[in-house]
């Protein structure tokens, strides 16, 4: 199934095989009871990092994800390996998801190989800025990618994207290796929708 925890959501997720990981503001981890992993998003920059990392860790909480916004336009690879020091210690299982800001530049780019260099996952917004030419810039690097907001059309067309870009836009299954998950604003509506063509 090409769609098999794609989507990962804010509360309520829907009991799906298509529902990923339930997501969660770093600042809403004491309210959560969850039995499975999550993904926590992290609402400030690379200081604000080890604190929800240790809640998880104190509290038998599965980081399964660590979503981190780096903001800094100006030097996006200097941000970018600030923020990679202060997650080397993250637990094994936990993939490291990075959402780039601004736009394709040749600082973004570097900021592109420095989280290739540790296996993390580059998180694109889907609001229709350069999605094709940022998922070509990732898969050059071997870089997995995730999808961030956008609707649903956008989040298939961003997997068919890849699946495109690493061979055969009809092979959603090889898509998926690259192209992990997508966070979408409202999860209920978007396994509905992906429902009707899985």
């Amino acid at each position: 199934m090409s769609f098999e925890g794609f989507v990962d959501g804010f509360a309520p997720l829907p009991e799906s095989p298509l529902a990923g990981m339930l997501a969660v503001p770093d600042t809403d981890l004491p309210t959560v009871a969850h039995a499975g992993p999550v993904r926590v998003v992290v609402t400030g920059g690379a200081g604000q990092v080890a604190g929800p990392v240790a809640w998880c860790a104190e509290h038998g909480l599965a980081l399964g994800r660590l979503d981190v916004t780096v903001r800094d336009l100006d030097d996006p690879a200097g941000a970018t390996q600030r923020l990679l020091t202060v997650t080397t210690d993250l637990p094994g299982e936990t993939e490291l998801h990075v959402r780039l800001a601004g736009p394709v530049t040749p600082a973004w780019l570097r900021a592109l190989d420095l989280l290739a260099e540790v296996e993390a996952v580059v998180a694109l917004p889907l609001d229709g800025t350069a999605v094709e030419e940022r998922v070509d810039a990732a898969l050059d690097r071997e870089l997995p990618v995730s999808l961030v907001g956008g609707s649903t059309d956008a989040a298939v067309d961003g997997l068919t994207t890849t699946a495109r870009l690493w061979g055969d836009a009809d092979d959603l299954a090889a898509g998926r290796r690259w192209c992990r998950a997508w966070l979408a604003d409202d999860a209920a509506a978007a396994v509905t929708q992906l429902e009707t063509r899985s």
